[in-house]
């Protein structure tokens, strides 16, 4: 396990924005629309960062911007102490490899015509290592990481694999390299339940044995309360609650999180949460509201001031942006 040093990936006000058309024809006049706004993260090594929403809250759009696949039009990104905006190609190259991707779709996301071992190895000679006793020590080091045996599944092709064995293989070629920082895009959503829990605990151990940074992205917060320790919430582009895992899901502090919580099932009857629903759709990023963006959806909303006037995050362990949060209920000693 490398020594953690610096912060593997810092995020400071970071915007997205695209240009979007107006009116029926592409030709016409063109506006921009933010799609993330003022983001600011900071992931250690060892550990699992997670970032929940709904579908348009902006978690895909900051993990590629993350990665360099989405444009940054404002704000920083440092990744292992190197901003990114001051790199020339050849630097970007050296430290793209430190950030690696785990895709949703374990069946896209492999090549139908490489073996398992050249799957797991493509990285490394994408980076011109090319000795092959090397090569194959990596490979079958990766590959014992992801709890698959090198032996057994090395030449094995991907038709031959079941969806959890696909994503461990994904798994492997993210470690291959032995990066700074892993960012997994909704890993188990397309997996069976019996596999979800091997495959997150397998992203838990890379973070604690390989000292990786995980950025874990997904609609699921019973996944990210699995596996994380820190948990960032959005809704339409912005971050509106952020926390230890602890903090956020013993006392949620802005409504959204709190109604999506209420929405994990729970197997503990004696526990039950008290369910929260939310009316309506979050609107489109080129629609959203004035003020805070979850007033036309929010229970607590009640004056003017969250219809016009847009709430920062604050806070220091725990931070959200409401102007009506949560009451923290005091527990008394036993």
């Amino acid at each position: 396990m490398r020594k953690p040093t610096t912060a593997a990936i810092d995020v400071r006000d970071v915007t997205v924005v695209y240009s979007a058309a107006r009116g029926l024809s592409t030709l016409l006049k063109k506006h921009r629309v933010q799609i993330i706004q003022d983001i600011n993260l900071t992931i250690q090594p060892g550990t699992v960062f997670g970032v929940a929403g709904e579908s348009g809250s902006g978690k895909t759009t900051l993990a590629r911007a993350l990665t360099g696949l989405a444009p940054v039009s404002n704000g920083s990104i440092t990744i292992h102490g190197r901003e990114v905006a001051d790199l020339d190609q050849a630097e970007w190259r050296v430290v793209r490899s430190d950030v690696q991707l785990i895709f949703q779709d374990p069946y896209d996301s492999l090549n139908p015509r490489f073996t398992v071992f050249d799957s797991v190895a493509e990285p490394l000679r994408s980076q011109g290592i090319k000795d092959k006793p090397e090569v194959e020590r990596l490979v079958r080091t990766a590959l014992a990481d992801a709890e698959l045996d090198p032996d057994t599944f090395s030449y094995r092709m991907p038709s031959q694999l079941s969806g959890g064995e696909r994503q461990r293989v994904a798994i492997a070629r993210a470690l291959v390299l032995d990066p700074n920082l892993i960012i997994a895009d909704e890993p188990v959503s397309m997996l069976d339940v019996s596999t979800r829990g091997e495959i997150l605990s397998l992203i838990r151990k890379a973070a604690r044995n390989r000292g990786v940074a995980v950025l874990l992205v997904s609609h699921d917060l019973s996944v990210l309360e699995r596996v994380c320790d820190e948990i960032a919430v959005m809704y339409l582009g912005r971050i509106v609650e952020q926390g230890t895992v602890a903090a956020v899901f013993g006392q949620p502090r802005h409504p959204y999180t709190q109604a999506l919580i209420s929405a994990i099932p729970s197997v503990d009857q004696t526990s039950k949460r008290s369910r929260t629903t939310l009316q309506g759709e979050p609107p489109q990023p080129a629609q959203r509201p004035a003020g805070c963006s979850f007033h036309p959806r929010c229970p607590r909303c009640d004056d003017l001031k969250c219809r016009t006037v847009t709430p920062l995050l604050e806070g220091t362990e725990q931070m959200y942006a409401c102007w009506h949060p949560i009451e923290i209920v005091r527990k008394d000693p036993a």
